[in-house]
């Protein structure tokens, strides 16, 4: 498990649900939110993309992954939220 980037005292974590099948996704968001739950020295960061017009068959599957990231990690963001918290801690 790697973080996309990691600054200060946190590490920031990229997901797309922009596919097809979450399958694959749905087996790194639990390592990721099990990681969560044991990493100590650092806040992670989820930062997701999902396009509900292009992919509205994945909504239920991707409120489920959210719901799992949200009840272990420190922070869940779209994009846009992800950025801005991203800005803001580094003011």
């Amino acid at each position: 498990i790697l973080y996309d980037y990691i600054f200060m005292n946190y590490g920031i974590k990229f997901f797309s649900f922009n596919t097809k099948s979450l399958k694959q996704v749905v087996n790194h968001v639990k390592a990721w939110a099990w990681n969560c739950t044991r990493v100590k020295d650092l806040n992670t960061i989820f930062i997701y993309d999902y396009d509900r017009n292009e992919y509205p068959e994945n909504e239920n599957e991707v409120k489920m992954l959210l719901q799992i990231l949200n009840e272990d990690c420190d922070h869940v963001f779209d994009i846009q939220g992800g950025l801005n918290f991203v800005n803001t801690v580094t003011k």
